[in-house]
């Protein structure tokens, strides 16, 4: 510094520019390595605390040492939720090496094909189908999820609300929340489908048809199998297991029942409800039950038969009687025709046309619907198909 501030102009620099340049090329890359060691050290810290937290979901004796000794680490990325023939490689409770058992190696649960489905089929195709859609100018994906979120859901669909599109490329909701989404598409995007016979939108609706097959509770003379089986490892869990870990049949509140009353029920309904049912003490009448972990609402529609294998008679729940001995449910409702419109979704023609009386167990289709206005006339969307009833 000295010798500078004596000789500015004869003093030589410390270094030429192109040692400068190596220098400041060499700094760099020293503090590149030392970043990308920081962040790999963050990631494995993530990944590390990740694993743990999936880990601690296991509650069987013995499951966390058996998940830890048997998975290699690649293998343990699936746990955080990718899909292998519709069963989710999350840590089951029912999991313990003690015992031998797990719920992915056989004899165990079977296969889940809803989830095959709905987060896997229907995952993938619908937002194929809704680009093809958006490609024809027909609506944007900000219009379709503008929709999904202000979409009056009611009923048991609002437990289940489909859930906004991020992307066009996969759905990403879960099992439930894909099936809202596919069952009530018709009503969501329905007047903005500028060509009904569109081939992408005839695909689909037969989509949704295959899925009210495949899900459906009977389909002609055949037996659904995965209704089957599902309700065989059921009785088995149920008859290994006591106590409360399964919830009682019928639940209901007591702001929600009260006596049967004769005279405040009109001579038509009477015509059809049975005898016992309003002379005896041993019913009850209900305007909110849960079945089974199924809600049953005064207004909500039930699926009655099919008299010409295209059409519906529909019941709408006008009053709920509840055994208390028995625990069995019973429905007045009045039967209204529903027209097939071919496009995903029945119109419930009014008035109704009679009344019925039947008991939960008897329906061919125990799941119940709420209706939405379409063009001022209400509608429904089936869960489950009926044939040949």
């Amino acid at each position: 510094m000295t010798e500078f501030r004596e000789n500015p102009t004869l003093t030589k620099p410390l270094r030429t520019p192109e040692e400068y340049d190596s220098c400041v090329k060499d700094a760099k890359k020293s503090w590149t390595v030392f970043r990308n060691s920081c962040l790999n050290t963050v990631r494995k810290r993530k990944a590390a605390a990740e694993n743990q937290r999936l880990l601690q979901r296991v509650r069987a004796p013995g499951s966390k040492t058996t998940v830890k000794r048997i998975l290699a680490k690649s293998t343990l990325e699936k746990l955080r939720g990718i899909h292998f023939q519709g069963v989710k490689y999350y840590p089951s409770p029912f999991n313990s090496d003690k015992l031998g058992y797990h719920v992915c190696k056989g004899p165990s649960l079977p296969v889940c094909i809803a989830h095959d489905f709905f987060e896997g089929i229907v995952k993938n195709l619908l937002p194929q189908i809704l680009q093809n859609t958006t490609d024809k100018g027909w609506f944007d994906i900000h219009t379709l999820n503008r929709r999904i979120k202000k979409f009056p859901y009611d009923g048991s669909d609002l437990a289940d609300a489909a859930t906004p599109l991020k992307s066009l490329k996969a759905s990403g909701g879960n099992a439930a929340e894909n099936w809202t989404l596919l069952r009530l598409l018709p009503f969501l995007t329905g007047d903005l489908v500028q060509n009904q016979e569109d081939d992408f939108w005839q695909l689909f609706l037969k989509l949704k048809v295959v899925v009210e097959y495949n899900v459906a509770k009977t389909c002609r003379n055949f037996k659904n199998i995965t209704h089957t089986l599902s309700r065989k490892y059921a009785c088995r869990f149920a008859y290994d297991h006591s106590a409360k870990l399964l919830e009682d049949k019928v639940l209901h509140k007591s702001n929600h029942s009260s006596l049967v009353i004769s005279s405040s029920i009109s001579e038509e309904r009477k015509e059809v409800i049975p005898p016992e049912v309003l002379s005896e003490d041993s019913f009850i009448v209900l305007t909110k039950v849960s079945v089974h972990g199924i809600s049953y609402r005064i207004g909500d529609y039930m699926v009655l038969d099919s008299p010409d294998q295209c059409d519906l008679n529909v019941g709408l729940i006008d009053m709920i009687f509840l055994n208390k001995s028995t625990q069995d449910t019973f429905f007045l409702m009045s039967v209204k025709p529903a027209l097939n419109t071919f496009q995903g979704y029945y119109k419930i023609m009014m008035p109704a046309i009679s009344y019925r009386f039947s008991c939960l167990q008897s329906l061919p289709d125990y799941y119940p619907l709420p209706s939405y206005n379409v063009g001022g006339q209400q509608c429904i969307s089936l869960k489950h198909t009926i044939v040949q009833m």
